[in-house]
């Protein structure tokens, strides 16, 4: 569904049968780790290039590694977090 833009109605059931606390610690390592979202130069050069020369503000930016990335690919951006 993702593939075609299309969000599900609800999670799979094999996701809410599998669930369990050490999906809950795992979910907590990777996202204090990594963050919320996994990032690729490849995926940042790819945005910036459909960013192109527009300016960009970033809402919840979290650590601000987005936007420092996209700001080496020349993306005018702000980054904002609470």
């Amino acid at each position: 569904m993702i593939k075609n833009r299309e969000l599900p109605d609800s999670y799979p059931d094999f996701m809410v049968r599998s669930w369990n606390i050490y999906t809950f610690t795992l979910r907590e390592k990777f996202i204090n780790n990594i963050g919320f979202v996994l990032l690729s130069k490849e995926w940042v050069k790819a945005l910036s290039l459909w960013i192109g020369n527009r300016r960009c503000l970033e809402v919840m930016a979290g650590s601000g590694v987005l936007s420092a990335e996209l700001r080496k690919q020349g993306v005018n951006i702000i980054a904002t977090d609470d």
